[in-house]
């Protein structure tokens, strides 16, 4: 292999360009993840008592299901965006 030219010996060592995605994509589950734990919180709260048949019949239906399920895909997603960060 020959030397090449200064930029090809280089290129592609640099900078991969994905810290303002990752930066916007952490921003975006935190702010998911306030906006879930708020609605769970006061839906939970509206609850007349919290006794296990109450809250499995709340949970069963269709939104606070759902709110659960995408509570749960953020937080972690979320926590893999820190940890990616932690470790670089």
């Amino acid at each position: 292999m020959g030397n090449g030219t200064s930029i090809g010996r280089v290129r592609g060592l640099g900078s991969a360009h994905e810290g303002a995605h990752h930066w916007l994509v952490q921003r975006f589950t935190a702010i998911g993840n306030l906006a879930l734990m708020l609605f769970l919180a006061f839906s939970l709260a509206l609850l007349p008592d919290y006794s296990y048949g109450t809250v499995a019949g709340w949970a069963a239906h269709t939104l606070p299901a759902t709110a659960l399920a995408l509570l749960i895909i953020s937080v972690f997603w979320h926590a893999r965006l820190g940890l990616q960060v932690l470790i670089e």
